[in-house]
């Protein structure tokens, strides 16, 4: 998570003004980013656009800031799609990091064409409605 808002603090906020505290990157890292990466980047669009120099808890938005403590998924929960889905998730975001949000380089890293990924992240981004 800190390697993709750096990313994206790069990429919008060219001054380099904008930190985030501990406590705003714990609440990130419980939110369970049903938007996927793209809620991530419009997430930090929102902080260089509202925020003065440090991103606080209070900065975030309602649906990051009110997110339910137990982001955790269930470990009693035996259905194979969630946890494919989170696997995917995390394997792909994972991959982004490393490739510096290069979806070319990522995809070669996943074993996959770029197309492949792109795929891959239209159908986890609207919740992987088109397969069973």
């Amino acid at each position: 998570m800190p390697l993709l808002i750096e990313h994206f603090l790069g990429k919008y906020d060219r001054s380099r003004r904008l930190t985030v505290s501990a406590a705003a990157i714990r609440l990130l890292a419980r939110y369970a980013w049903p938007g996927n990466i793209r809620e991530l980047e419009n997430e930090v669009q929102r902080w260089v656009a509202l925020c003065e120099a440090r991103v606080e808890p209070d900065d975030l938005s309602p649906a990051i800031r009110e997110a339910p403590a137990s982001g955790a998924p269930d470990p009693d929960d035996l259905r194979l799609r969630p946890r494919v889905e989170r696997l995917e998730r995390e394997l792909i975001d994972r991959a982004l990091q490393l490739a510096g949000g290069n979806q070319t380089r990522a995809a070669t890293l996943l074993g996959l064409s770029r197309f492949g990924l792109q795929k891959k992240l239209r159908r986890l981004e609207s919740g992987g409605e088109d397969e069973d």
